[in-house]
């Protein structure tokens, strides 16, 4: 939301890195958020842990704001649940639709991997080819970049 609020929390500059959370658009997301709180509007729980997890098992969190991976984790961990979730766009500032990040995947290799090349070539069918996409999106944490991971399924963000 800071992003879309105009922040620019790092930035280059030259050959270092530039840091600045202290800028007007970020205020005005950590108050907004702060207003939730005091309001009792949202969980302060940390997220994936046991009072996190018993909120959503009881219907004390009724939305959650995640990662594309998220779906995954909510058909892992609440599989009883299946079909009563679904996926909306986020809230925006301007009524326009945004997107944002949060964490993200990564395939790491070893630079003295005996293997690294096949593990290279492992990552890339797995995010570049149909049945590799198709192979990560039938795991519960599945995040490809890939639309389809988005329509209805046991494993989709739409239906935990």
């Amino acid at each position: 939301m800071v992003w879309q609020a105009g922040a620019q929390w790092f930035k280059a500059d030259g050959d270092t890195w530039k840091v600045d959370t202290s800028d007007a658009a970020t205020t005005k997301v950590a108050d907004y958020w702060q207003g939730l709180v005091k309001d009792g509007l949202v969980r302060a729980d940390a997220s994936f842990s046991p009072a996190w997890t018993n909120s959503l098992k009881t219907g004390g969190t009724i939305g959650y704001l995640g990662a594309s991976w998220g779906g995954g984790v909510l058909g892992g961990t609440l599989p009883e649940q299946s079909g009563k979730w679904a996926v909306a766009p986020i809230p925006t500032w301007d009524g326009k639709p945004a997107g944002g990040m949060l964490g993200g995947t990564t395939f790491a290799v070893p630079k003295n991997s005996e293997k690294a090349a096949a593990a290279v070539e492992s990552a890339t069918w797995m995010t570049t080819t149909e049945d590799g996409i198709e192979a990560r999106i039938s795991t519960p944490t599945a995040s490809p970049a890939s639309t389809r991971s988005w329509s209805p399924g046991p494993s989709s963000p739409s239906s935990p």
